[in-house]
C-alpha cells in the first residue's frame, strides 16, 4: 500500500513483503556461493603458478591478474555479506542466524588471508619443506 504522490509504501497486509525480502536474501546467498567459488579457484589458480615474486614473463602477468581478481572478489564478498546481514535483519528467525554465522566466516576468512599475505602467518609450501629433507638410503631386500 503507497501513499499517493509520495512514494513511500505503508505498511500494508502482513506478510505481503516477506515474499519480495526472502528472495533478496536468496538472490545475495546465492551471489556469496559464486563469489566463494571464484575466490577459491582464482587462490588455487595462483598457488599452482607461483606467486608473482617467483615466477617471470607470462606467467607473472597471469599472477598478478589472478591475485587482483582474487582480491577485488573478496573485497565483494564482504560487501556482500553485510548487505546480506542487512537483508536477513528484517526476516529474523533462522535466516538472520544463518547470516550472521556466513557473515562470520567471511569476515575470518578474509582476515586469515590478509594476514597470509602480508607474511605474518605463514604455511611452509610442500615443495620447500620436501627439498628440506635428508637424504635416505635406498631400501634393500632381505632374503
Amino acid at each position: 500500500m503507497s501513499v499517493p504522490g509520495t512514494g513511500a509504501v505503508g505498511p500494508g497486509i502482513a506478510g505481503q513483503d516477506t515474499a519480495g525480502r526472502l528472495a533478496a536474501v536468496r538472490h545475495l546467498a546465492r551471489h556469496q556461493i559464486m563469489g566463494l567459488t571464484s575466490v577459491f579457484l582464482l587462490g588455487m589458480a595462483a598457488s599452482l603458478i607461483g606467486l608473482p615474486a617467483e615466477t617471470t614473463g607470462a606467467a607473472h602477468v597471469t599472477s598478478i591478474a589472478f591475485l587482483a581478481a582474487h582480491a577485488l572478489i573478496a573485497l565483494g564478498l564482504v560487501i556482500g555479506a553485510v548487505m546480506q546481514l542487512r537483508a536477513a535483519a528484517r526476516l529474523g528467525g533462522r535466516l538472520r542466524s544463518r547470516a550472521i554465522a556466513s557473515a562470520t566466516a567471511i569476515a575470518v576468512a578474509t582476515a586469515a588471508g590478509r594476514r597470509r599475505k602480508t607474511g605474518r602467518l605463514r604455511a611452509p609450501s610442500l615443495g620447500r619443506s620436501f627439498s628440506r629433507l635428508p637424504a635416505q638410503a635406498p631400501l634393500t631386500s632381505r632374503p
